[in-house]
């Protein structure tokens, strides 16, 4: 049974048990739906869990099927990092996502675009003070994990979820803040890779896709997040080459707050994670014809003002025991990227 087909009453029972996971028995939660463990439960009647398929019954106890991520009193279902599907739908956790979710600029009333929805967090975070959320993705599974979990969260009313690629299925309307985390990982030319990440040759086709029309659907105030992985050569991230292209007329000014204590090399260890790609080598060389030799990300802040302008804040230095090479491993590459299916 998709997601999408649980009634409410389903999932307000669902949630209830995962809270009394959560905070009663966060070793079992921690071991079902973080670390993918077949885990005993002899406390807790999680028939209602199995039945709408959120854990499946094993030999010596229960299995999750999903990756259930809890941020501020909220569940996000996603698939776990080891499913090696092109639909799989991000694993989303704390680092991003958590700080434009803190820092959302978002007003009372507001009528908000999440483009890219994915597992719907943005879209669900920003319900809590919205008048009405649309939100986009191009991935029918990932739709169907986001009206879950608006259900499973109670904003359902409040938000509106569209299947198309970008403003494909969106009328003429005009939002007052539009959020984003668009597929931000430079892949290899005609490689399968997750829907959810895949940027192109460079990690920027869908993110300049996005600037090129997204003024259309702006109003005046033109407030805007995203988060996005960047290439950077000496002396900027490639994402302010795009910032400039595509917003240069407009008047905004455009903030960019490295997330993390340090930008990572590209080389050896995120190329290396190619190098089964059919079209690896001449992409590789393309990258460093192209002056490409590391990998940061950024929390973009956009909103209006008297003139254009970039501004490049100080490195955030909250997580210094962040591990790129971790990272990339787990939530957004494979170990072999050439499972991929």
């Amino acid at each position: 049974m998709p997601f999408s087909e649980v009634n409410k009453s389903e999932a307000t029972k669902a949630k209830e048990l995962l809270d009394i996971l959560y905070i009663g028995q966060y070793d079992k939660y921690k071991s079902l739906f973080l670390e993918q463990k077949i885990t005993s439960i002899d406390s807790i009647d999680v028939t209602m869990l199995e039945d709408i398929g959120l854990v499946e019954k094993v030999d010596c106890g229960f299995k999750g099927t999903v990756r259930i991520f809890s941020y501020r009193n909220k569940f996000i279902i996603t698939d776990f990092p080891s499913l090696l599907e092109i639909d799989r739908v991000f694993p989303t956790d704390e680092e991003g996502p958590g700080y434009l979710i803190d820092n959302l600029n978002i007003k009372n009333g507001d009528v908000v675009l999440d483009l890219g929805t994915g597992s719907g967090i943005f879209a669900i975070f920003c319900a809590d003070k919205a008048k009405k959320v649309i939100a986009t993705d191009i991935n029918p599974k990932a739709l169907d994990y986001a009206r879950f979990n608006a259900v499973l969260n109670n904003v359902e009313n409040k938000i509106e979820f569209l299947c198309g690629d970008l403003f494909e299925s969106i009328e003429k309307e005009r939002f007052d803040f539009i959020v984003s985390n668009p597929p931000p990982v430079p892949v290899p030319p005609n490689m399968p890779f997750y829907i959810h990440s895949d940027g192109g040759p460079n990690g920027i086709d869908v993110f300049k896709r996005m600037l090129e029309r997204i003024l259309n659907y702006a109003t005046p105030d033109k407030r805007m997040q995203f988060i996005m992985l960047s290439l950077e050569k000496q002396p900027n991230p490639l994402i302010i080459d795009i910032l400039k292209l595509c917003l240069e007329k407009a008047k905004v000014k455009i903030s960019l707050f490295p997330l993390y204590p340090q930008r990572s090399p590209i080389e050896p260890d995120f190329l290396a994670l190619f190098e089964k790609a059919e079209n690896f080598p001449k992409w590789k060389t393309n990258l460093k014809r192209e002056g490409f030799i590391w990998l940061d990300c950024f929390f973009i802040d956009i909103r209006s003002d008297s003139k254009f302008q970039i501004i490049i804040n100080s490195r955030l230095q909250n997580q210094s025991s962040y591990n790129w090479r971790k990272r990339m491993a787990k939530y957004v590459l494979p170990v072999y990227t050439d499972k991929i299916v």
